[in-house]
């Protein structure tokens, strides 16, 4: 189901700094640009019409939707999940850890949530892996101070 500028409005997210799915508040992904898609494993226009839950793993799909709820209740920009992991899925079932800031918007009385999606795995592997090797080369120095 492809949904057109009548719902959503001329909202431009291909020039959004992140990856950004708009959801309504019954769950379902009216846009999202093609930093999303690709992060997320998806084609071009595939997520739209889609339901949020396809992006959520299953054993948090539940906890998710209380929480959707609770944030259209009272619609504010905020950072999702603040001090816990955040989980999504990938077309495929690979999951991801992610930071997802939220801001509401309204248009034609109705209230929307553009989510902007970060991947913080691949920055806490580079992190790993500066550590190691920084630690590598700390021992290689102890190693040759100690001679």
């Amino acid at each position: 189901m492809k949904l057109d500028d009548d719902i959503i409005g001329p909202l431009e997210l291909e020039h959004a700094w992140g990856p950004a799915v708009v959801v309504r508040k019954d769950r379902q992904i009216v846009r999202a640009n093609s930093l999303a898609e690709q992060l997320l494993g998806y084609g071009q226009g595939e997520l739209e019409g889609q339901k949020i839950d396809i992006l959520i793993p299953a054993e948090a799909r539940e906890r998710h939707a209380g929480h959707m709820d609770a944030y259209f209740d009272r619609p504010r920009a905020r950072q999702m999940g603040v001090g816990l992991q955040v989980t999504g899925l990938k077309k495929g079932g690979v999951t991801f850890t992610a930071e997802v800031a939220l801001t509401p918007i309204a248009f034609k009385h109705t209230f929307f949530a553009i989510a902007i999606i970060r991947e913080i795995d691949s920055n806490k592997k580079w992190l790993e892996q500066s550590l190691a090797h920084a630690q590598r080369v700390i021992d290689r120095l102890e190693s040759k101070l100690n001679k």
